[in-house]
């Protein structure tokens, strides 16, 4: 899934405006949280289909929580649930943990979305939804190649003040990019992994100022289970972040085992990440302290 928000100094959020509706799997149930009830969780039978098994991007009004449009990464879905004039299949592969992400255009006189999605061929391409053409808007453009090719199976964009940034792997780097008013990105900052990894999930911890804890956990390599990372990410200078001390948390992996969700505590003091057994589809749940260093 994908979007939440901060306000303060140059503290990283995850995209906004998806934060009311939650969409996945190919059927009609999806979640609504009443943003007028305590965020009260509400399931509700409306998702479009044909829809990808895995992750979705989702666009909402960031005012009073409206859905505008969500996607798989291939089909995009208005607020009507059916499809939007002008998509033909996007073209991203819906078989990845987190195949796309939505971003509002930076220029505030115009109804632009970009969505960014991640090809069968692995490659990182965006398409334009304008909210202004049709009833339930339209996609206007078909898909622009950023240059980014060899990526794992995640794409995110992320909120800095009142920038917006997309986080992703090629190679065996990890990306901090900047979106241009027409779409295009530029990596404003790259780390190189020390060992092998295929990134699919990021639980972001702002709780540190212009410093933000990240917490990476990715796809196993060759049948070889992977660890978690922690990873700064220095936004004192959004426009030239750096990341920064990495740490490879040993153990957290585990043969035939495979982690599949991460999420810091409301207070960023504990780090959980659920491990999911690929014999026996045990699923298991941990508490990790950083400051322990004891999980």
């Amino acid at each position: 899934m994908a979007f939440l928000s901060l306000s303060f100094s140059h503290a990283l959020s995850a995209q906004e405006f998806s934060e009311s509706f939650w969409y996945f799997g190919n059927n009609p149930a999806s979640i609504q949280f009443d943003k007028n009830n305590g965020r009260q969780a509400l399931f509700i039978e409306n998702q479009a289909t044909p829809f990808g098994e895995n992750g979705s991007a989702v666009a909402t009004n960031s005012i009073n929580g409206q859905l505008l449009f969500y996607t798989d990464g291939n089909a995009v879905y208005g607020r009507n649930h059916q499809l939007l004039p002008g998509d033909n299949g996007i073209g991203g592969n819906t078989n990845l943990i987190q195949p796309a992400a939505i971003v509002p255009s930076n220029n505030p006189n115009d109804d632009l979305f970009y969505i960014y999605f991640i090809t069968n061929t692995n490659s990182l391409s965006y398409v334009t939804v304008n909210m202004a053409q049709g009833e339930f808007g339209t996609v206007t453009t078909a898909a622009v190649a950023t240059g980014f090719t060899n990526l794992s199976s995640f794409v995110n964009s992320y909120k800095v003040g009142d920038n917006y940034f997309l986080m992703f792997q090629t190679n065996n780097s990890l990306h901090f990019a900047s979106i241009a008013n027409d779409g295009s990105i530029n990596s404003v900052a790259d780390h190189p992994f020390s060992v092998n990894y295929a990134l699919n999930s990021i639980a972001v911890n702002s709780q540190l100022n212009d410093t933000v804890q990240l917490a990476l956990s990715s796809e196993n390599i060759l049948n070889v289970s992977k660890n978690i990372i922690l990873l700064q990410l220095n936004l004192s200078n959004p426009g030239n972040a750096t990341f920064q001390n990495e740490e490879v948390l040993i153990n957290t992996g585990a043969s035939n085992n495979a982690i599949s969700d991460l999420e810091w505590s409301a207070g960023g003091t504990k780090l959980y990440y659920s491990r999911n057994n690929l014999i026996t589809n045990e699923g298991h749940l941990y508490q990790f302290d950083p400051d322990s260093l004891t999980n």
